[in-house]
């Protein structure tokens, strides 16, 4: 969903079968500032690089995404990088001042299935273990103790408001590289970082469905708020995937700001939510919801769930993209038009672009009630268990 920005800066990734030899899925959501083509060239880029990394081929998965996060960077920094990032720029900015997030879920199937996460920035990726959220990523806010610090020891600083050097809201990212110039320092410790954390969990019995989103999807509520609005708008037995692009559809819908002005910004920023289904069949869950978006559970005043769902009719005909013969049983539904990590969700950017310095003002127009243009712009999914 653009929401009320002026450009869509969002990407995404989903393959399904994107190593069926090794029962591997690859799933990521790319936040983008600046722009959206540093987020663009991550999503389209990743799955190859991660497949011809030494420690990808031998088997360590944790190693290879880590070299593939920091590798981006030194991607944009050559000329062929950066010639890519100017060439898809809509306002003539370099990787120097645009940037992106990333959260990466590697889900290995087998005997003993198993969920790897890589998060640099404030995206964030959450398991639903029966009805429980658990994160499975740490956002990266400058007033962390553990990044103020290195951000303090490079050289910068945070202001009152939590923006490295008064400008950037968060404290790892891929491109930003004026934030990445003093050569005296690892790349682990510069001002904006590109290293990822990493988090793995075995998946069990109850480990039900894997949400990514980037940080508009979470600025409303807590992560178990969003799960619980997700719970009850799933219904308990027809998890098709049309029914998960439109639980999606609404969700977004809901948390979408009616009044920019009232609702102080927020509800109001670019927003992509992935929902894959871990189980085949069908799962217990809460009570079915209604149409109204009204019944999603509160977690604060103005939150989600605050109004009715608008414009969130039937949603678009799904893609199906099936396995090769021979693989697990994966298949991939989704609402944006193109190949997977191909661009931005519904591809709706507008020529303007917003600044990576400041939150993005809302214009008079906007203010006054005029709702976006943009529709839905959101990468839904249904995984058939692969163990």
């Amino acid at each position: 969903m653009q929401g009320w920005r002026e450009e869509m800066e969002d990407a995404h990734l989903a393959l399904p079968d994107f190593d069926p030899a090794r029962r591997l899925s690859l799933f990521g959501v790319f936040d983008g500032h600046g722009g959206a083509a540093v987020a663009s060239i991550v999503a389209d880029r990743l799955a190859r690089e991660l497949k011809g990394l030494p420690a990808y081929q031998r088997g360590d998965y944790s190693q290879a995404l880590s070299q593939a996060f920091l590798g981006f960077d030194e991607y944009f920094k050559s000329p062929k990088g950066r010639k890519e990032v100017l060439a898809q720029s809509s306002s003539g900015e370099g990787p120097e001042g645009m940037g992106s997030t990333a959260v990466v879920a590697l889900l290995e199937g087998g005997p003993e299935p198993r969920l790897l996460v890589a998060n640099a920035g404030d995206s964030r990726c959450v398991l639903i273990s029966g009805n429980d959220a658990v994160e499975m990523s740490l956002d990266h806010s400058p007033t962390l103790p553990q990044e103020r610090r290195r951000i303090l020891q490079a050289g910068g600083f945070v202001n009152g408001e939590g923006r490295v050097n008064g400008n950037l809201n968060l404290s790892r990212a891929l491109g930003d590289l004026f934030y990445k110039r003093n050569r005296k320092l690892k790349p682990e410790e510069q001002l904006i970082s590109g290293k990822p954390d990493l988090r793995s969990r075995k998946l069990g019995a109850n480990d039900r469905f894997l949400v990514l989103g980037c940080d508009g999807v979470w600025e409303r509520a807590t992560s178990q708020g969003v799960v619980n609005a997700l719970l009850k708008l799933l219904p308990r037995k027809d998890h098709r995937p049309l029914t998960l692009s439109r639980t999606c559809g609404l969700f977004l819908d809901a948390n979408l700001s009616k009044n920019p002005v009232k609702t102080q910004g927020l509800g109001c920023d670019n927003m992509t939510l992935m929902l894959v289904d871990l189980q085949s069949g069908a799962v217990p869950a809460a009570e079915p919801a209604g149409s109204a978006a009204s019944q999603l559970p509160l977690q604060a005043p103005g939150a989600l769930g605050s109004g009715p769902p608008s414009g969130a009719a039937s949603p678009a005909q799904a893609v199906r993209t099936a396995a090769p013969a021979g693989s697990a049983a994966f298949q991939i539904f989704s609402q944006a038009p193109g190949a997977p990590g191909s661009g931005p969700p519904f591809g709706a950017a507008l020529p303007a672009q917003a600044s990576p310095a400041a939150p993005v003002p809302v214009p008079a127009a906007q203010a006054r009630g005029r709702r976006p243009a943009a529709g839905l712009g959101l990468g839904t999914l249904r995984l058939a268990r692969p163990w």
